[in-house]
């Protein structure tokens, strides 16, 4: 009983770090990790990154993402994204199909969180900071504030 209990369980943890096995992009200091879905997992190109337009507070920043999965988990799929950025209002647009879409809303090809994950990606691979990072800070402040008058 006790063998066949040993062996259930290397089956299992074989199984389970199989499952979680890290891809060619995951050790790779070129690529940074943006989101992962159930179909798969992004990546930021860092060499791709170009800033296009720096003129505080617009910015403009485009770069490649590796989209790595799909139902057969091997599919590689390169997305190429041009962002515009306005660090006063914290809105961010993004090129699709040929025209600038807001990226606060449902998009055509992502849905708020996926957009604001790949600006967020391409705003720090240029800069070292999150764009949308300060609404962090807010919440913080916020609770704290609350925090003193309970």
């Amino acid at each position: 009983m006790k063998k066949i209990l040993s062996a259930l369980v290397l089956v299992i943890f074989a199984g389970i770090f199989n499952f979680c096995s890290a891809n060619r992009y995951d050790d790779s200091p070129d690529y940074i990790f943006v989101t992962a879905g159930n179909m798969g997992y992004c990546y930021l190109y860092l060499p791709s990154v170009d800033v296009q337009e720096y003129n505080p507070p617009h910015y403009k920043i485009a770069g490649h993402f590796i989209h790595y999965g799909g139902l057969d988990g091997k599919t590689l799929t390169n997305i190429y994204k041009t962002i515009r950025y306005n660090w006063y209002t914290k809105e961010t647009f993004q090129l699709e199909n040929g025209s600038w879409k807001k990226s606060d809303v449902n998009g055509e090809i992502q849905p708020v969180r996926q957009n604001r994950k790949f600006a967020d990606a391409l705003f720090r691979a240029a800069y070292g900071m999150d764009f949308y990072g300060y609404w962090l800070e807010v919440i913080l402040w916020k609770i704290l504030v609350l925090w003193k008058f309970l």
